[in-house]
């Protein structure tokens, strides 16, 4: 976390302020970790936990891999199942040779090449919109046959997108993300005392679930988010979110999460230390 301890007055510019984390509760270290080490307090609700749908889905898919043109993943979590269905089936690096890969955003572009393979696409706009756009600036997209695991429910605009540019679109329902019955009495005891600075959100599902879990007090605290879409579903739900994630990477959301707290403090002065 250089680059944001290099962009600040202080070493850890946390130092004092309470974050809640409602990252799902497999990938919640990658947000945590960094936080903490900029200084801050940060308690975890892990509003959702990921859970596979589709598996025979994959695993049909995975069999019939050099069938597809393109893969489009749109999350480290669809990568993750994809690639373990395909490896399952004996497939290697090598074999995706023939197929191409787009990803959105940097750190689903990781996990690809943690796998020994290197997409080809990545917009600039880490959104799902954004790699449509890149899409469309190509010429090659009709008559391409392609694959994209999804997380279920996840909004139609790139599938249909795809299609509308001539692609024959293999969509499957990977994942989803669902509410955890985890003990949320610290953090909304922490909610009512008003010692929570930051909520950070990664995820409208994130949301929706923050919302039932927490009650009278889900708007008690400031909101930093991720992007775009999870700030709409924020909004929404009647939350203010007072930073956004630029780009919408995870190092982009502690980045926000600094600047939203340099904001606060610049409107209370006071504020140092938890009590």
């Amino acid at each position: 976390m250089s680059d944001h301890v290099a962009d600040t007055d202080e070493a850890r510019p946390l130092l004092g302020v309470t974050v809640v984390v409602t990252r799902a509760a497999e990938r919640a270290d990658h947000l945590v970790l960094p936080l903490q080490a900029l200084g801050a307090h940060v308690l975890t609700y892990a509003a959702t936990r990921i859970v596979a749908c589709d598996a025979d889905g994959l695993d049909r898919a995975a069999r019939v891999l050099a069938r597809y043109d393109w893969v489009v993943f749109t999350s480290a979590t669809s990568v993750e199942l994809m690639f373990n269905a395909t490896e399952a089936c004996g497939i290697t690096a090598a074999d995706w040779i023939h197929t191409l890969v787009a990803t959105v955003g940097t750190s689903t572009a990781i996990a690809v090449r943690a796998r020994g393979v290197e997409p080809t696409l990545i917009p600039e706009r880490f959104l799902a919109k954004g790699l449509l756009d890149a899409f469309i600036a190509r010429s090659d997209v009709a008559g391409t046959h392609m694959l994209y695991p999804a997380a279920a429910g996840a909004r139609r605009e790139l599938c249909d997108g795809l299609r509308a540019l001539g692609a024959t679109v293999d969509r499957i329902d990977a994942y989803d993300s669902v509410a955890t019955d985890e003990d949320v009495a610290e953090v909304r005891a922490a909610l009512q005392d008003r010692r929570v600075h930051i909520v950070t959100m990664t995820a409208s599902s994130a949301v929706d679930a923050w919302v039932t879990a927490m009650g009278a007090v889900h708007n008690a605290a400031d909101v930093v988010s991720i992007g775009p879409i999870t700030t709409q579903a924020a909004h929404a739900a009647g939350m203010r979110v007072v930073a956004e994630a630029m780009p919408s990477t995870l190092d982009g959301l502690v980045a926000a999460v600094v600047r939203a707290v340099r904001a606060q403090r610049d409107r209370h002065p006071h504020l140092t230390t938890n009590s």
